[in-house]
This record gives structure tokens, C-alpha cells and sequence, in this order.
């Protein structure tokens, strides 16, 4: 059988492994390419390890302060995570300060750009943030369905967000900006640059696009409706 720390240690990669934005926030290495998968079945696909390793963790037997104070924890936090899934929030998760929309954008802030391969992971996980939103999109239906909306004024709020991140207004689009950095950096490829460039330009398509990243106008239409 495992022990508490083996357990705990694992979990980081199960963690990693559902949500590669928190292994970037962790600095846990090969998940920098991929983008967070929002849709109701990668919930519940977490929310079933959580489980396991909840039970995993339960059956062990501490040797010491250490071990039983990493175990405690764990249980807490795994308990926390499950009454989170169970509340069904997450089929509402939107709002202006911390929600998947903030997120997709945010992480890109983290980012290194100092070598190719930092930048193939960027427009890898720019390519992805279409089949990103389109499983967001999928889980608020279901909250929808089921009377579960967040406030209009958060909805509002992060259209808002979504219109200044897509450069609609006074502001300019967010993702010319890494074009624009890519170019002045010391890298020079122009396959990888035009992979980027044409993630901006590519015809409209739904849910895919640079556009996406900030929701298209249809969907922030449906959204404000949500109140």
C-alpha cells in the first residue's frame, strides 16, 4: 500500500495531468503545450480521482507527526473538492476575478518566451483555447438547463473583460501582443511565426479563433441573457 507522502506526491500529477494550467502555476514541467479541458466530462474525470485518492488516503497508517498532518490536510482538501463538485458550482463558474475565462487569458502571462520551444508551447496552447471555451460553453449549458447561472453582473462583467481582451473599443487585442513579442525577440523561425500570426488571422470559425479566447459575440449575447 502507498504511503501518505507517495499518495500526496502523486496527486501533484494527477492534478497536472486534469489541469495543465496549475502544473504551469506549479512549475511542474511537459504541460506547458496544453490547454485546460472545461467541459463536463474532464469534471467529473477529477472529480473521480479525487475520490480514489480520497479513499487511497484514508486506508493509510501514519508513523508520525508528519505523516499525520500531511494526511489530515490532504483529506481536508479532498473532501473540500468534492463537496465543490457535488454543490455543482462549477456549473456556473464564471465571474470577473477568478473563472476559466480569466484564467485562459492569464496564464499566458506566465509564460517563458526566451526559446522556440517556449513559443511553439504557446501557440500549441493557443490553438487549444477554441476546444477550451467550447467545453465551458457546454458545462454553463447544463447549468443553464438545470437553473444554475451565476449574476448578471458578473456575466456582464466578463463580457466586458472578453470585449477588451479582443480589442473591440479603445483597447488593442491582447494576443497581438505575443505576435508583436515574438517578432522582437532574438528568435527567429519563421515557420513558428506564422503558426502564431495565423491563429490571429484565420477565418471566423466558432469557438476557435484567437477571437475565442475572449468568447464570440453570440455566446456574450447568450450570456448576458443569463441573469
Amino acid at each position: 500500500m502507498a504511503g501518505v507522502f507517495q499518495i500526496a506526491d502523486g496527486f501533484i500529477d494527477t492534478v497536472a495531468k486534469h489541469h495543465p494550467l496549475s502544473a504551469t502555476h506549479m512549475g511542474v514541467p511537459g504541460f506547458d503545450h496544453l490547454m485546460a479541458d472545461y467541459s463536463p466530462e474532464a469534471s467529473e474525470a477529477f472529480h473521480s480521482d479525487v475520490v480514489s485518492a480520497l479513499k487511497e488516503m484514508q486506508a493509510t497508517v501514519t508513523a508520525n507527526d508528519r505523516e499525520r498532518m500531511c494526511k489530515d490536510t490532504f483529506i481536508d482538501e479532498m473532501s473540500i473538492s468534492i463537496e465543490q463538485y457535488e454543490s455543482r458550482e462549477h456549473l456556473r463558474d464564471m465571474n470577473v476575478l477568478f473563472s476559466p475565462v480569466q484564467s485562459v487569458r492569464s496564464i499566458f502571462d506566465l509564460m517563458p518566451q526566451d526559446s522556440v520551444e517556449a513559443w511553439e508551447n504557446i501557440a500549441s496552447r493557443m490553438e487549444k483555447i477554441g476546444d477550451s471555451f467550447a467545453g465551458y460553453r457546454k458545462t454553463l449549458d447544463i447549468g443553464r438547463s438545470e437553473g444554475l447561472v451565476t449574476s448578471e453582473r458578473q456575466v456582464k462583467g466578463t463580457a466586458e473583460q472578453c470585449d477588451t481582451w479582443a480589442g473591440r473599443g479603445d483597447a488593442s487585442p491582447f494576443f497581438d501582443s505575443l505576435v508583436n513579442a515574438l517578432a522582437a525577440s532574438d528568435i527567429h523561425d519563421e515557420s513558428l511565426s506564422a503558426r502564431v500570426e495565423e491563429l490571429l488571422v484565420q477565418p471566423p470559425r466558432p469557438m476557435t479563433g484567437w477571437e475565442s479566447t475572449c468568447l464570440p459575440l453570440t455566446f456574450q449575447t447568450r450570456l448576458r441573457s443569463m441573469g
